[in-house]
């Protein structure tokens, strides 16, 4: 189990930053079958641009079933939760 402690990375206001943490996703998933766990703890708001990196655009190239099975978000609030689960839904739209 490999965890991001996404609070390190504040703010979370840019799909830069969602482009970097979401890159470093990729790379554990690509040198370990670990799972991948995004840990929000301490994080209140981050921006739609950057939760569309770490859900949508994620999703699509490790695809959405790996995306499943591998990674997983902890100490979301209910505005996070609201977040990702919506791009989440999107996304889920689009593989079918």
């Amino acid at each position: 189990m490999f965890t991001i402690e996404l609070k390190e990375f504040k703010p979370l206001t840019s799909h830069q930053i969602g482009i970097k943490i979401k890159d470093m996703v990729k790379s554990q998933l690509e040198q370990n079958d670990d799972l991948v766990i995004l840990n929000f703890d301490g994080v209140d708001v981050c921006t739609d641009s950057f939760m569309q990196q770490l859900t949508t655009i994620l999703s699509h190239e490790i695809t959405f079933d790996t995306f499943r099975k591998r990674i997983k978000f902890t100490n979301l609030n209910d505005f996070l939760k609201d977040l990702v689960k919506s791009k989440l839904f999107s996304a889920s739209k689009q593989v079918a």
